[in-house]
């Protein structure tokens, strides 16, 4: 049955059981506020348009989907890259001569006119600021039609970069020494602005021309009414960036792991992890990782540039004392010195007050001896942190004339706890630290799951854009710096005066070679060649897990295929290949945010997961300063959770006022703070450590900071995460604290909170630790404190998808979820201005009778994937065993299931001229040779009329566009005009194909318009024996035979099914939701509505009907049995089959395997050259392999001849000479015989002699009766009767060949 998409429908009277029609025509008036008027068509189904436009809230629906890439990315564009560019170290370097340093090694001076020299050397500092990056245009020389916009839809047809112009300013700063001191103080800064190659837009993002469009306006610009965006067109090809989990930021972590042991005899297995985020907002992150030592004593490992460091902690913990309360008042007393943090105060800060935990006191007293016996002269801050600046300045790439003490705070600033900015605080976060990793070396503290989704964020492309382009600006000047050394070294004086008087030549020459100009790529080539690969080539490593697999097509085999690549989230390409299976194990903290449906199965399960549909990712820092950058965005581009400006209080002051004790030296204010109490629990926000507070009163500050949160009005970040830890009594519960979070790349997801009756954004690490009911029969009054919106929030949008979902086997939801992404359905509208690789098309699609709410809210009628079929479930003819489906002939030639495939090829002059060595340009040739695309002329006729050598094509030399190919026709002619000699490209496929678009798209640069030809080839798809079906329940099988109509079964009204199932289907995969559907479907089109199959509409313990009774009640109303059975005739008899038969309406879908692009058949065919075995692989022509097991299945059956054939006549027979008296292969050879017969021709002698067979072993050849040059000693022709003809596989005899090599003889024994 055919369902129109948008026809006007008629109202008519429904029956009063009819619920689900109600409520979307409703819901449709109430949208509109349009009048229940008979006279007008109203909304019946919940995909009805009045128009071919959309609603613009339909296409917001679908711009959710994609929203964690878009605003990510935007973000790059607003905080992301002027903040990491803010952040770069200016490359210093002082003009000291080279000759000097020459002379200090070998001797000749001392070192003390060297550091003279330093000491009044002039210091260059260069830096990069103001980097712009603009909208995608067209080159100067692609010409001006249609304007200058670069638009996405001429990239994807051109095979082009979709990037805008990166504009940046390198700043130099020359400082003038002379006696130690600065001269040159007012000279200002040289700035050299210049462009910095072409940055890669996202579709969708507010550099693209795509931004903030209606959708009549993305028609307009022939791209699809529902275009989201979120992902890169490189090179015409779409390619989004994948999500990944990541570990979460500013939050200490404690984990074991046995690797940790390999950093040295006395470490172990325990440490505290914490991944930091930069304060700055550029998103580039740094992993401190404090490490338990036998002895009691702890380690802090950072990572410089792929090189790891030990830091003892208590030199860290004095180095970060300088600044605080405590070490000022030291320094008074002590007339001015800074002391810095004592070890009692140290001691004290650590066991903080616990006397009675000897474990406690026993270790941080092993630590503080632990640091005097090995450290003994560094006691004092500046002491500290020269002894950091001397060990590290070969690494910080500092100016000589820089002291160790400046190095050693820049090693704190950049590399060790860099999301906090004040020392004070990251002494305290440092000593949380230490005492989480004390509590679990203890055990009073477990381990956390690095496994959950409470210790995981989301790394999210802008962000991970960001951190990517900050360093590739950080090497450019790193490389710059090189540059100059190795120029130093040529000429010091000549380059100096080059570098202190500023030459715009000279420093545009380094930035081109640093990577830093337009003409060398640019930082933009950097960032596709990431994009095109899904490689990252890192001198940092970025602080990531892996180096490749970022980046994937975003292929548009169907909608839902398309839509997943947006909400898919990955663990990781370094977990696929642990052995574990603990990383793939569904756990409870993923309720909610990750779908436990949609995972594929095989390799990546577990792994690779999905968004569940009301799921968001924070891409901006839920604060003030970030808010401004967001307001700029329309409404519908918004976190659900950001509606007006907010005027937030600060939350520090809040927690104080709340009761918070502002404890430690780590006060932003200077504050004097007491030391905390070991009961209380610490208060954390953002990583940052505010105060302590009893259990009770954090309680009570969590649920204060709740009420807050959902207030009309809100003071605190609305999607702030409230994570109350509680203490724990067993020996592995979590280290206890009160822990808040508002920073970006959290996962967040909207709650009913009961008590105010408003929805709430809560984060992962917080729904552990709260009482949230799913159902109304789940709530304990008194206890409970949040509820679910809707049961369906738990699964993906694709899971949404699953009619009755509930009442199938889990597996086969499964199964579903991929397969529904295998579906040929319909991949975009816009298919006439598309240049895709491939499209599948389903050229008959239908609305599903059978629907879930989300399927309507996101109007997937608009992308329909499926036909609805009458599907009978009965054994009928045998054809239908082992899952396979009889289809009705007449159906398919009524257009069921008929499809296309669309290829796309592009032919371009340029890449063949350089094939030939000649020029493709008219007025460059070289030789007077030029390519161009034109038709072959054989001759014109009198009439006027031409003939030309290939007729299908046009006189351009381009195929006729609904014109079909066959095998080995031309697709296109180009011409030599120089010599006048013809080329041609053939069809190659073997299935008939129909030319659908051809594009004159020119080359890259758009200099000459019809260099490049792209052509899109159809191929017509329809269903044959063996391609593959699937219901939406994950009942998939093989088409075996298309039946006639007059032979099907048929039901007293004269309905025959479409397919026919066999039983045996259902009772082992329980799919009961597809025998539901098929009574809904049928109750559907009877009474003429949709019917809503939302999971978990229908409780089987509850008062409300159970679904079989509720759509029985609409069959009986309609005449037919209660449950969907009826009696069928036989097609052959005409004589009815005494059973009650199963027959309704399913949603049927076509998947993309298909016989025709994996048949495989050979007789014969190429074979490899060095062993004449075929060849493997379907395009080149090769078979497929034949190996030991498939072997020994035909030798069980008897089936020996067939065996033969397959393995020597269709594979490497071969005939060869053997000796039955030696049994040697390689021996026997031939010789030409130079006896003459009587009356053979010179000629024939010359040309047509005969050869004799012998051995060439010496006991054959005497046997034989032959001497050593072969001469006959009697016999006639001088042959070796012992020498006989022989069959064999080649590869035998190539076996033979190489054992002989390595001295190694085979025998034969032929009889």
């Amino acid at each position: 049955m055919d369902i129109p998409l948008n026809s006007p429908v008629t109202r008519i009277p429904l029956p009063s059981f009819v619920r689900s029609g109600e409520a979307w025509e409703k819901r449709a008036r109430r949208r509109h506020k349009q009048p229940l008027d008979p006279k007008h068509p109203v909304e019946t189904g919940p995909s009805f348009q009045r128009s071919s436009i959309p609603h613009q809230e339909d296409a917001e629906r679908f711009q959710h989907l994609t929203r964690p890439h878009v605003e990510s990315f935007d973000y790059f564009l607003n905080i992301g890259l002027s903040q990491g560019i803010k952040d770069i170290e200016p490359a210093e370097f002082d003009l000291v001569s080279p000759e000097l340093e020459q002379k200090v090694s070998r001797g000749e001076i001392g070192t003390d006119e060297l550091v003279a020299a330093r000491k009044d050397a002039t210091t260059v500092k260069f830096y990069v600021e103001n980097v712009k990056i603009g909208r995608p245009t067209r080159p100067s020389g692609m010409g001006r039609t249609g304007g200058n916009k670069l638009l996405p839809r001429e990239c994807r047809e051109r095979s082009l970069m979709y990037s805008g112009p990166i504009q940046g300013t390198l700043c130099i700063d020359v400082i003038e020494r002379r006696n130690g001191l600065i001269v040159n103080k007012s000279r200002r800064t040289s700035k050299i602005t210049q462009n910095m190659g072409s940055m890669p837009i996202m579709v969708g993002s507010q550099c693209c021309h795509l931004y903030n469009l209606k959708p009549e306006e993305l028609i307009n610009y022939r791209e699809e009414a529902y275009e989201a965006g979120g992902y890169f067109i490189v090179n015409g090809i779409e390619r989004c960036v994948r999500m990944l989990q990541v570990p979460r930021r500013n939050h200490p972590t404690a984990i074991q792991r046995s690797n940790y042991k390999s950093r040295g005899a006395t470490y172990t297995d325990l440490g505290v992890a914490i991944r930091c985020a930069r304060h700055n907002g550029d998103m580039s992150c740094v992993t401190n990782t404090l490490h338990y030592m036998t002895t009691g004593a702890a380690s802090l490992r950072i990572t410089v540039k792929k090189q790891e460091f030990l830091l003892p902690v208590v030199v860290l913990l004095r180095a970060l004392s300088g600044g605080h309360v405590t070490a000022r008042a030291a320094d008074a007393a002590a007339g001015g010195a800074n002391m810095g943090i004592t070890d009692e105060e140290l001691y004290h800060r650590i066991v903080q007050g616990d006397e009675s935990n000897t474990f406690l006191k026993a270790r941080a007293e092993l630590l503080l001896q632990d640091c005097r016996a090995r450290y003994p002269g560094f006691n004092t801050p500046r002491e500290c942190l020269s002894l950091l600046g001397d060990r590290f300045r070969r690494v910080s790439l500092k100016a000589n004339s820089t002291s160790n003490v400046d190095i050693g705070k820049h090693i704190i600033r950049r590399y060790v706890l860099i999301h906090l900015v004040n020392d004070g605080d990251k002494l305290e976060c440092l000593l949380l630290m230490l005492r989480k990793l004390y509590a679990l070396a203890a055990g009073d503290c477990g381990e956390d799951n690095a496994d959950s989704l409470q210790n995981q964020e989301i790394l999210t492309p802008g962000h991970l854009v960001s951190t990517f382009v900050k360093e590739k600006f950080e090497e450019a000047l790193a490389a710059m710096r090189l540059q100059i050394s190795l120029e130093l070294r040529k000429d010091f004086a000549k380059v100096s005066s080059k570098i202190v008087n500023v030459d715009q030549v000279f420093w545009k020459r380094l930035m081109d070679r640093g990577g830093l100009k337009d003409s060398g790529g640019g930082i933009g080539n950097k960032v596709k060649h990431f994009l095109s690969t899904g490689n990252i080539i890192s001198t940092t490593g970025l602080d990531l897990m892996q180096v490749s697999g970022y980046t994937i097509v975003a292929e548009r085999l169907n909608f839902l295929r398309y839509c997943a690549h947006f909400r898919s989230v990955h663990r990781g390409q370094f977990f696929m290949e642990m052995k574990t299976t603990a990383v793939r194990k569904l756990l409870p903290d993923q309720w909610g945010y990750l779908c436990p449906v949609h995972t594929p199965d095989g390799g990546p399960c577990g792994l690779l997961s999905h968004l569940s549909i009301m799921t968001t990712i924070l891409t901006y820092p839920d604060n003030a300063a970030a808010q401004s950058h967001k307001e700029a965005t329309p409404s519908y581009r918004k976190p659900t959770t950001t509606k007006a400006k907010r005027s937030w209080t600060d939350v520090d002051s809040l927690l104080l006022s709340l009761g918070v004790s502002p404890v430690g030296g780590g006060g932003q204010q200077g504050e004097g703070r007491g030391r905390a109490v070991h009961s209380d629990l610490v208060v954390c926000f953002n990583g940052r450590i505010i105060g302590s507070a009893p259990t009770a009163l954090c309680k009570n500050i969590a649920t204060h900071l709740r009420e807050l949160k959902v207030q009309p009005n809100p003071v605190v970040p609305t999607t702030l995460e409230v994570a109350l830890i509680p203490p724990g009594n067993g020996a592995g519960s979590p280290y206890p604290g009160l822990y808040l979070f508002s920073g970006a790349a959290r996962l967040s997801r909207p709650v009913l909170h009961r008590a105010t009756g408003r929805t709430e954004m809560i984060g992962p690490m917080e729904q552990a630790f709260m009482d949230i009911a799913c159902l109304d029969e789940d709530i304990r009054e008194g206890i409970t404190t949040h509820q679910e919106l809707n049961p369906t929030n738990m699964l993906s949008l694709i899971a949404n998808m699953t009619p009755f979902s509930d009442q199938n086997q889990s597996p086969r939801n499964m199964y579903q979820c991929q397969m529904g992404k295998q579906t040929m359905g319909t991949p975009a509208h816009s298919l006439p201005y598309r240049a895709d690789n491939k499209l599948y098309r389903l050229q008959t699609p239908q609305a599903p009778v059978v629907q879930t709410a989300t399927h309507g809210e996101f109007k997937m009628d608009e992308y329909p994937n499926g036909t609805n079929a009458v599907v009978a479930v009965l054994s009928y003819t045998g054809f239908d065993m082992e899952d396979a489906m009889i289809l009705n002939k007449s159906s398919y030639e009524r257009g069921f299931g008929h499809a296309s495939v669309y290829k796309t090829i592009e032919v371009s002059l340029r890449e063949e001229a350089k094939m030939k060595g000649i020029s493709s340009t008219p007025g460059n040739a070289s030789g007077g040779h030029t390519l161009r695309f034109e038709n072959h002329l054989k001759y014109g006729r009198e009439d006027g009329t031409e003939e030309w050598t290939y007729p299908s094509l046009d006189a351009e030399g381009a195929p006729v566009v609904a014109s079909a190919l066959e095998e080995g026709n031309p697709i296109y002619c180009m011409m030599d005009t120089a010599t006048n000699d013809s080329h041609t490209g053939k069809h190659k496929d073997k299935e008939r194909a129909y030319i659908q678009t051809v594009r004159a798209v020119g080359d890259d640069n758009g200099k000459a318009a019809d260099n490049k030809l792209s052509i899109t080839l159809r191929f017509p798809r329809n269903p044959v024996i063996g391609d593959k079906f699937s219901s939406r329940h994950g009942q998939k099988g093989v088409l075996s035979i298309l039946w006639p109509q007059e032979d099907m079964p048929f039901s007293e009204s004269g309905i025959s099914p479409d397919v026919i199932i066999n039983p045996h289907a259902f009772p082992s995969r329980m799919t009961i939701g597809m025998l539901v559907e098929s009574m809904a479907g049928k109750a559907g089109a009877l009474h003429g509505f949709y019917q809503d199959a939302t999971p978990f509409s229908f409780h089987e313990t509850s008062s409300k009907k159970v679904s079989v009774d509720y759509f029985g009640e609409q069959l009986q109303a309609a005449g037919y049995n209660y449950y969907g059975s009826e009696p069928l005739y036989s097609g052959v008899s005409g004589c009815l089959m005494h059973a009650d038969l199963y027959i309704g309406v399913v949603y049927y879908q076509r998947l993309r395997h298909m016989v025709s692009d994996k048949y495989q058949v050979r007789a014969t065919g190429p074979v490899d050259q060095l062993t004449r075995q075929p060849i493997k692989g379907r395009k080149k022509g090769g078979g497929i392999r034949l190996g030991e097991m498939e072997r020994d299945s035909l030798l069980s059956h008897g089936a020996a001849f067939l065996l033969h054939d397959r393995l020597l006549n269709c594979s490497d027979k071969h005939y060869t000479y053997a000796c039955t008296r030696c049994g040697d292969l390689l021996l026997p050879t031939t010789q030409r015989n130079t006896l003459s017969s009587v009356g053979q021709s010179m000629s024939d002698i010359i040309n047509k002699a005969n050869l004799r067979l012998f051995c060439k072993n010496p006991a054959c050849m005497e046997a034989a009766g032959l001497n050593e040059g072969g001469a006959n000693s009697g016999k006639e022709g001088g042959n070796d009767d012992a020498v006989e003809p022989i069959i064999l596989p080649f590869v035998y005899r190539y076996l033979v060949n190489e054992l002989a090599a390595m001295n190694i003889k085979l025998k034969l024994e032929i009889e």
